[in-house]
């Protein structure tokens, strides 16, 4: 409270020394004297929403010819609104609400002292992370941490970038699982109009020669992507290659061998397909599937004559 007069005082004193004559203007006191100073608020003065408490150019007398002080003095109505703002302002600045700016080019010390202030670590590994970062990745996170530290990012401000990047893989990961879902529909239902009857067959075929890879590579081999991101075995020419190479290294394909011999097995299957042909015509050109078996085990003999030749 002593403060607060002497503050008032002090301005009171000094707007009274600046009129020309002392006189304040005539409008406080009615004789013209004007020698005396207003009385000090503490000591039973009425509140500045008296008329005559504040000169009416207050504002002005505060600005000293500065643009920037006239701008900030007619934000408040009368110098006790000024003071109150005073006292607000170092309320927050004591409760820590309003923190020091950082000096151009500090030294270490201050360096310091403003990152304590700011509750930024001594050392970028004494950032703690709001969230486990696999050990993968934990790497990537600490070069991330050195950089961090030194832009002076706070621990919410590291934190909030962790979470925007594992949010952002997270999105990649669903997106990509979307379209990987999409190419491969649309890669089968193109080799299914493509192969007809063989579809299941070529398929099947292509899944039992990766099998034969060793375990270790298996899955990521069947995992890898073309240059475009397309998964290898979601591209329809990737497909038809390891159909064409499969049937090149089992040219019997699904055919039982009779007494180990796959092509006692095709024989077989020719001639009983094709007696039934003979003796059931209508029978034969109804049965699609005959026909298209018939025409595989063609092209499997075919490929296993031109493989034992």
């Amino acid at each position: 409270m002593k403060f607060r007069n002497k503050f008032l005082k002090y301005y009171m004193v000094s707007m009274a020394e600046d009129d020309s004559g002392g006189d304040n203007g005539g409008d406080n006191n009615g004789d013209g004297d004007g020698g005396d100073p207003p009385a000090d608020p503490g000591d039973g003065a009425s509140g500045s929403g008296d008329a005559g408490y504040w000169p009416d150019d207050w504002q002005t007398k505060f600005a000293k010819d500065d643009d920037k002080r006239a701008a900030t003095a007619g934000r408040y109505s009368s110098p006790e609104a000024v003071f109150d703002a005073l006292v607000a302002a170092q309320q927050r600045i004591s409760a820590g609400e309003i923190k020091a700016v950082l000096p151009e080019n500090p030294t270490d010390d201050e360096l310091s002292a403003w990152r304590k202030d700011n509750g930024i670590p001594e050392k970028p590994d004494e950032y703690k992370f709001s969230r486990e970062v696999p050990e993968e990745d934990k790497p990537f996170f600490e070069d991330h941490a050195t950089r961090a530290h030194g832009a002076n990012y706070t621990p919410d401000q590291l934190n909030a970038v962790t979470d925007w990047y594992y949010e952002s893989q997270e999105k990649q990961i669903e997106e990509r699982e979307t379209l990987d879902s999409s190419q491969r529909q649309e890669t089968l239902d193109a080799l299914n109009l493509e192969w007809g009857g063989n579809f299941r067959r070529n398929v099947n075929m292509v899944e039992n020669l990766l099998s034969k890879l060793p375990e270790a590579v298996r899955e990521d081999f069947k995992g890898a992507r073309l240059p475009d991101g397309t998964g290898v075995f979601n591209n329809a020419d990737v497909m038809r290659a390891f159909a064409n190479l499969a049937l090149e290294l089992n040219p019997a394909g699904t055919v039982t061998p009779i007494d180990g011999d796959p092509m006692k097995g095709v024989t077989s299957e020719i001639e009983e397909i094709e007696t039934f042909m003979k003796e059931n015509r209508a029978a034969y050109n109804k049965d699609e599937k005959k026909q298209s078996r018939l025409r595989e085990l063609y092209e499997i003999r075919e490929n296993l004559t031109r493989k034992a030749g």
